[in-house]
């Protein structure tokens, strides 16, 4: 027997009490590792599929409106164009929109 077994196996049997509790908060420790990694693990899976399942892949939307200057483009002069406020449009025709998204491969 290796003389590391050897002194190992004196202490252990000498202290009865001290090794069962040694052994004990191990086997807890142990236990609370392994349910939190579970734990966190069970949280993590459910948290993407909650994110990416609610989430569409591809959204379709109607183009956005678009400002445009009142003067012939070539003149020159100090011009801001603002971004005017969107409403949310429905997709007209939208059947037939389905349709030919559907036709696209991948």
């Amino acid at each position: 027997m290796p003389f590391e077994w050897f002194v190992a196996l004196r202490y252990l049997k000498e202290g009865r009490a001290q090794t069962a509790l040694i052994l004990s908060a191990v086997s807890v420790g142990v236990s609370v590792v392994v349910f939190l990694s579970a734990l966190i693990n069970g949280l993590q899976t459910s948290l993407v599929r909650q994110t990416l399942g609610s989430q569409p892949h591809v959204t379709l939307r109607a183009p956005d409106l678009v400002a445009r200057p009142l003067i012939p483009e070539g003149t020159a002069a100090a011009v801001t164009i603002e971004r005017s406020p969107q409403r949310i449009r429905s997709i007209e025709q939208w059947a037939s929109v389905l349709e030919q998204v559907a036709r696209i491969p991948g």
